[in-house]
Order: structure tokens, then sequence, then C-alpha cells
């Protein structure tokens, strides 16, 4: 109350002797320490059923970070300076199992250094999913004239990336390889109140927009871990299904951006890669005729020729691996059998937009409902969004495109 600030509580604290002990205590010697004007702050604060006076300073975002400055507004980039703590603040994902949204946000930067080396890097095959439509620039700001023209933008681009996500993990799904992420991108900040020019009001002139988001902006992570009934049967909480093509209660197994780089230090992983691809290379490219007695030794079984189904391995002088060209809407068995000979290759690379269309039907109905399962349960709509498959964005609302029901017909099952 006023009382207690006319008394000096509650203020700046100019150090000395302890109001509660008549003595000069450690904090004292900090506070004489300080000779910068606007530095470092220390309060006397009184909190109440607590005590009197507590000596309470702050730290600079800069060497304390919390998880908006770090993970969103990422200050440690334009300052150059990396701090000595990170908060995992502001973030989306936790669950009453686990902590899934703290845990991939340290991943992705590298933060993350209790993973075991089998169960984390070694002990899978990949497909790297890569974006390759163009990152738009952001729509202007306007003003009243259109206070959604950004969210507008924002909830369309998600829409877009979940839709290229979901053909990106039934293709892993098909393969039975863990997915590895692209990197993400979102023209608005996510919170919990009204945005102010996309970004919270606190941040508008520190907020880049477009910026590199994290995972929980766009896919609740715990969702691909599975549902809750299968994450509690596993052997440790948090953990990852086994297999990608298991029940689609189970999940689907994955990696974030920040994974690729960890594989410098095991070259037989990242240097063991291919890229598949539903047409050949560009004019720009001259691709290399694979002698016959080399093609066969890099083969781990005997190859279907292009004209019976299998994979046309080019070879561009330069890249990493070879080109593996495959004609488009392919079932999702001869699939299969075509990059059968190329099991060894840990990291499959291919594009989000090769990976919609790589796969025109499935082997079954049953194989074509777990795939549709499979691919929508972590692209659904985040939980506490308001409506049924619609999206709200500054009292707006928006219905979202659902293109990912599956039909059958007869023996096939065509996913649409």
């Amino acid at each position: 109350g006023s009382h207690k600030t006319k008394r000096g509580y509650n203020k700046l604290w100019a150090g000395g002797e302890d109001p509660e002990t008549g003595g000069a205590g450690d904090a004292s010697v900090v506070a004489r320490g300080r000779t910068t004007e606007g530095s470092r702050r220390i309060f006397d604060v009184c909190l109440p059923n607590v005590s009197r006076h507590v000596h309470i300073g702050t730290f600079p975002v800069t060497a304390v970070a919390g998880g908006h400055t770090f993970f969103v507004q990422q200050l440690q980039s334009p300052t150059a300076t990396w701090p000595m703590a990170v908060h995992a603040t502001y973030q989306f994902g936790d669950t009453s199992d686990y902590a899934f949204g703290k845990r991939q946000r340290f991943r992705d930067w590298g933060m993350w250094l209790v993973d075991e080396e089998e169960e984390y890097i070694t002990g899978s095959r990949y497909l790297v999913l890569e974006e390759d439509a163009p990152l738009a620039p952001r729509e202007p700001w306007v003003g009243f004239k259109d206070l959604h023209a950004r969210g507008r933008q924002h909830v369309s681009h998600l829409e877009r990336v979940r839709q290229r996500l979901a053909h990106g993990f039934a293709l892993a799904r098909a393969l039975n390889r863990t997915a590895v992420l692209p990197t993400l991108w979102c023209y608005c900040d996510k919170f919990w109140h009204r945005l102010d020019k996309c970004a919270i009001p606190s941040a508008t002139e520190s907020q880049p927009l477009p910026f590199v988001c994290p995972l929980d902006h766009v896919i609740d992570p715990s969702l691909l871990h599975g549902t809750i009934p299968s994450r509690m049967r596993r052997p440790q909480r948090g953990m990852q299904a086994s297999r990608a093509d298991g029940p689609w209660e189970d999940g689907l197994p994955f990696r974030g951006r920040h994974w690729l780089r960890q594989l410098g230090a095991h070259p037989r992983i990242g240097y063991s890669t291919a890229t598949l691809s539903t047409a050949p290379p560009g004019e720009a490219s001259v691709p290399m005729e694979v002698p016959p007695p080399m093609l066969s030794s890099t083969l781990s079984s005997a190859a279907l020729p292009p004209e019976r189904g299998g994979a046309r391995h080019a070879f561009v002088p330069g890249s990493e691996g070879p080109r593996l060209v495959l004609p488009a809407r392919r079932r999702a068995g001869e699939l299969r059998a075509a990059l059968k000979p190329y099991d060894h290759v840990r990291l499959l690379r291919v594009s989000l937009s090769d990976a919609s269309a790589m796969i025109g039907c499935y082997e079954g109905a049953q194989e074509a409902h777990d795939t549709a399962r499979a691919r929508t349960h972590p692209c659904s709509p985040f939980p506490g969004v308001s409506g049924q498959g619609r999206t709200r964005v500054g009292g707006a609302r928006r219905r979202s495109s659902r293109r990912t029901s599956s039909r059958t017909r007869g023996a096939t099952g065509r996913l649409r």
C-alpha cells in the first residue's frame, strides 16, 4: 500500500545497511559496484507473509533469454550474443505426460543434450523433407483499411504448409522412414491474446516478419508422438514411435530442422544420401551416365529396369548422391519395390512438391485409411481453436480446408 511506499519499500535499493539486520549484506557489494546509470538494478521489495525486505535484481534479456526473445524474436541473431541461459516460456505443445513443446524447441537450437545417439541418430533411415515453394513477401500494413490482411496471409500459408507436410508424412510412412522436417516459416506470431501488426504488442519493432518459427507454431509436436494411450504404453515418457509404418495411433517418428547439423560427426549417415524426384535433372544440370559395374555395386539388391517400374538412376557432378527419378502417382507397393535396392541409403531427400506427387493410391482400403489418419492427426487444428475446422484471426473466422479424406475403390485405396 501507500504506507509501504512512504517507508521506502518497493523502491530502487541504494545499498548500505540491511533494514532487517542492521548490517551490510553481500547485496550491498553489488550495489557499490554499479556505477553506470541505467545498468542492472536491484530493488528492495516487500513480499507479504515472506519478508519485508527482499533484494531482487533484473537480468538483461541478452544474457538470460526468455522463450519469446530467444525462440521467436531470436534476438541472439541480430545482436550476435549467445545467452548464458534460456527459459522455455511462451511455448505450446506440452501435455500432462511430457513437455514435448519445450524439448522440441531446445532440440531445434541444438541445446537438448540428453538424446541417446543410437535412438536419435544412428538407428534409423530417414526421409528429408525440403520446402521448395518460394516464400512470398509479407503483406504491407495498411492499418484500419484492412486489419486482418497479414492474418489471412498467415492462415493461408499455414494451411498450405500443413497440407504439404501431410503428403510428406504419408510418403515417410509408405517407405517406413523417419521424417526430417524442413525449416518452417510464419507470417504472424502465435499468442494467447490479440496481436499488433501480427506481433505481440511489446515486440512490434523487434519481431522479424516472416520469421523461422518453432514447430509448435505450425504443428502440435505432441500429436506427432501419437495418441495419449499409445504414448503411455512406451517404456519411457516422451519416446517416439519405433516405426513409421506402424499403427497410426503410434504417431510418426521425426526429427527437427537442426538434426541435419549434427551429422558432421556421423559421415557414414550424412554422406549416404540420394534425392527422390518425379522429373529428370533440369537443363542446367549435366547428368553423368553411371557405368553398369559401378551402379550394381551401389545397390543393395537387384534393381528393376526403368521400363519395368524401377528408378532411373542419374548422377549430377557436384550433387550429394544420385538422383532417383520415378514416375508420379505410383501405387505405394510399386514405389516400395522400386526403391528396395536403395534401402542402404540413410538419407532420402525429397521436395514437398515431389512428395505430394509420388503416391497415387495404396494397396488396400486399410492402408489408405491408416495413412489418412496418420497424416491428418498431427496436421489437425490446434486444441482450443474456436470452431471445428476453423481458425480465429483477430476476431475473424476462416474455415480451414479439409482435403485429407480417404476414398476407396475396389481393392485399391486412393488418397485424395
